[in-house]
């Protein structure tokens, strides 16, 4: 594993979340489709592959898909097997494991001293709640957008992690709500 910050602690996680947000933006690390059979826009090996539905999940065909957590685990704690700048970037297995252990640690939250909601919304953005507290009857598009995202974080973009992991280094709230409506007719 290599030496990068410690994600248990708020500097060390917060370094970590920067330099995913970086590579976001400047589209180091690209959003593909979560499977290399599915969809238009299957991950490529020679490329980091961004995917807000997959925690982290390391192949020899696809290379390496990861969401934000993902990201900032595998960049900043471990090392790919086999990294050059042509080829398949892959990570080995156990390190997509430990991966999703960080991601999930977030649900105890074992990790840090205080509770920390909002690294849970920016890891799981809470798109159900936003379903269930939009009004039906009165505002159906709203509704129909929160519910179509439910089951599909794979819709949220690289931009739109990007902007999210900066609403959460700014205050402690990633602010899907205001990230997935940006832009949207009112």
């Amino acid at each position: 594993m290599s030496k990068g910050p410690d994600l248990n602690t708020k500097y060390g996680l917060r370094k970590g979340l920067l330099v995913v947000a970086e590579m976001l933006e400047s589209q180091i690390i690209i959003h593909t489709d979560a499977q290399t059979k599915s969809g238009d826009n299957p991950p490529k090996p020679n490329q980091m592959n961004f995917n807000l539905q997959v925690p982290a999940v390391s192949d020899y065909d696809c290379g390496t898909v990861a969401c934000i957590g993902g990201w900032c685990w595998l960049l900043n704690k471990e090392k790919p097997e086999n990294y050059a700048t042509e080829g398949p970037i892959v990570y080995h297995p156990d390190a997509t494991e430990r991966a999703y252990d960080f991601i999930n640690s977030t649900e105890e939250k074992a990790f840090m001293p205080v509770k920390d909601i909002g690294l849970r919304h920016l890891f799981y953005p809470p798109f159900q709640e936003y379903a269930d507290a939009a009004d039906k009857d009165k505002n159906d598009e709203n509704w129909l957008l929160w519910d179509g995202l439910v089951d599909a974080y794979d819709k949220v973009t690289a931009e739109q992690a990007a902007k999210a992991i900066r609403n959460y280094l700014k205050d402690g709230n990633p602010d899907w709500h205001s990230v997935m409506t940006e832009g949207e007719v009112k």
